[in-house]
């Protein structure tokens, strides 16, 4: 006896309707022959009869077509609910168009082939020319972007060096007349062949695992350089002694600047006495300076 629980499901959702769109149609041909005729109503069984996809299917579909022999009363169902239901709405498209564009979902992880690269890029092109499409048949939905468009994000998104990636443009393109490479082709292809050619998955692993040591290398001396010693605010400038303000300092500070501490006359004058004291001083200390400075 069948089990309930192998039979698909849909949870409701819009943007899940494709998944469940290829589980219907793989349950299909896996279902023996003389049993085809059960699989509309298996499926439509698998819906709550109170929910609004019940309610659909019930109101498209005739019995006769849910339990065709072929077994297409399956595919029906599909078809029913995205007739109701319309393609994907508008807002996912864009989600996914402004996703693109940022560039995070299709930049080559460090250590990843270019051949698993470009392969999911495709792939990421190829969802959202789909969501584009069924939001509005306008859109092509594999060529969307052109394909030097495409080319372009394909190099911004590479990982590699302007040098490196200058060497893969050189023989990207078709060749000459007498077997060269034309090169300097934008084209998504043409890129996509060339990085493949020019980087084994060998060649790329070692070259990103040098890349990340030496960008880990910088990272550390950054860290340990910059930020812990103190700016210097005002240049050294070198000291010179000036033995004649050294002589009036030493005066004052001996005597007295303001003349308190000076020998005074009774004529108010400052006596010779005090005069001469300062000269032997000031003749002893620039005397002493002129010694050490000649030793």
């Amino acid at each position: 006896m069948t089990s309930f629980d192998v039979f698909p499901h849909w949870d409701g959702h819009t943007a899940t309707l494709d998944a469940y769109e290829e589980r219907v149609k793989l349950y299909v041909m896996s279902t023996k022959r003389d049993d085809k005729c059960l699989c509309g109503p298996r499926l439509l069984a698998r819906f709550a009869p109170e929910s609004d996809s019940f309610r659909i299917v019930r109101e498209a579909l005739t019995d006769a077509q849910l339990t065709a022999e072929d077994g297409s009363g399956g595919n029906a169902i599909v078809a029913a609910l995205r007739v109701q239901l319309g393609p994907k709405s508008m807002q996912q498209a864009v989600t996914l168009l402004l996703r693109l564009l940022k560039l995070n979902d299709i930049r080559r992880l460090n250590g990843e082939s270019m051949k698993k690269w470009t392969t999911r890029c495709s792939l990421s092109l190829r969802k959202v020319g789909a969501a584009l499409h069924a939001a509005c048949s306008e859109i092509p939905a594999n060529s969307f972007l052109h394909p030097m468009i495409q080319g372009i994000l394909l190099a911004e998104t590479s990982g590699l060096t302007p040098s490196e990636f200058a060497s893969v443009l050189g023989t990207s393109g078709k060749t000459g007349a007498e077997g060269e490479k034309i090169g300097n082709s934008w084209l998504v292809a043409d890129l996509s062949a060339a990085f493949c050619d020019q980087w084994s998955d060998d060649a790329i692993a070692l070259r990103d695992s040098r890349s990340r040591r030496t960008e880990h290398v910088n990272v550390t001396v950054e860290s340990q350089t910059f930020g812990q010693w103190e700016p210097i605010e005002e240049e050294y400038e070198p000291q010179y002694y000036d033995y004649e303000e050294e002589e009036v300092n030493f005066a004052e500070g001996v005597f007295g600047a303001d003349g308190e501490h000076e020998d005074i006359g009774s004529d108010g004058q400052t006596s010779p006495i005090s005069y001469k004291h300062a000269i032997n001083i000031c003749t002893y200390a620039d005397s002493t300076a002129y010694a050490c400075s000649e030793y």
